[in-house]
């Protein structure tokens, strides 16, 4: 069964995620001060995937090998002051 399910992302450079095969990853957003990324996965499907998630602050060094991700969106934090900008890439 697909169902939309959310996964709370850390403020870091990188990060491994891990969801089921066949997932899509669909929005990220701000709740409760932290960054909360949505995704459609079928529940169902026991053969997973890796993601590799890159969080880069405003005025951060942009490494090249991000031209390779795609941007999923910016995320406000602490009231605005801090603002991050989320990019993914499936891990073949």
């Amino acid at each position: 069964m697909k169902k939309i399910c959310k996964y709370t992302l850390q403020p870091m450079d990188f990060q491994n995620l891990k969801l089921p095969k066949g997932s899509k990853i669909i929005s990220v957003i701000e709740q409760y001060d932290e960054m909360v990324l949505y995704a459609i996965v079928d529940t169902d499907t026991l053969e997973t995937e890796i993601y590799d998630i890159a969080v880069k602050g405003t005025g951060h060094d942009f490494p090249e090998k991000l031209d390779t991700y795609t941007f999923l969106g910016s995320v406000k934090l602490m009231g605005g002051s801090l603002v991050f900008h989320v990019f993914y890439k499936k891990v073949e």
